[in-house]
C-alpha cells in the first residue's frame, strides 16, 4: 500500500464471486493501513452506479475475449465521465493482444508506461489448461493499462 494511504477498500465484483458481508482483513491495522474487502455477485455494469467512487478497476483473468457480456461492461468503464484506469491481464501473449484490441475497439487509450507488457506480479507456478490446449499458462503473466475515452456530449441542432 503507497505510503500516506490509511485505507483501502477492494470490492471484488464476479459472476461467481461468494458474496459475504465485509471483512477487515486481518493484521493489516497492525502496519497503519485499514483494508476491507467486499464481494459482489454479478456484472460491473450492473453493480456500477451502486458503487462508491473508486480509483483503479483490475480484471485479472477475465476472459474478456470469450465473454459478449464484457462489450457492456467495457463501454461503463471506458466511456464513463470519471476515467478510472483498467488493468487488464492476460494468460498468455495472443490473448493479450487480443485483449488489447478490444480495449483500444470499445475507446480504451493507453496510460503512459503501460503497454502491454509481462505483469512483474504475475504467478510463477505454470498451470495445465484444458481452455489452451493442454499448454501451460501462467496466471496474470501479461498486463496492460488503460483509459477511457470520455463520450461526447450530444450537440442540440
Amino acid at each position: 500500500v503507497p505510503e500516506g494511504i490509511s485505507s483501502l477498500r477492494l470490492i471484488l465484483i464476479g459472476a461467481e464471486a461468494v458474496t459475504r458481508e465485509k471483512r477487515k482483513v486481518a493484521g493489516a491495522s497492525e502496519n497503519g493501513v485499514s483494508i476491507t474487502v467486499e464481494a459482489l455477485r454479478g456484472c460491473y455494469h450492473d453493480k456500477d452506479m451502486k458503487l462508491p467512487r473508486g480509483h483503479l478497476i483490475i480484471a485479472m483473468n477475465s476472459g474478456i475475449h470469450h465473454y459478449g457480456s464484457w462489450s457492456y461492461t467495457l463501454t461503463c468503464i471506458l466511456r464513463s465521465p470519471l476515467q478510472l484506469p483498467l488493468v487488464v491481464t492476460a494468460w498468455e501473449l495472443t490473448e493479450a493482444v487480443v485483449v488489447r484490441q478490444i480495449l483500444f475497439d470499445h475507446g480504451g487509450r493507453l496510460i503512459d508506461g503501460f503497454d502491454l507488457q509481462l505483469n512483474p506480479f504475475s504467478s510463477l507456478l505454470p498451470k495445465e489448461t484444458v481452455e489452451n490446449h493442454v499448454t501451460a499458462c501462467f496466471d496474470n503473466l501479461y498486463l496492460v493499462a488503460v483509459k477511457g475515452t470520455p463520450a461526447k456530449k450530444m450537440v442540440d441542432l
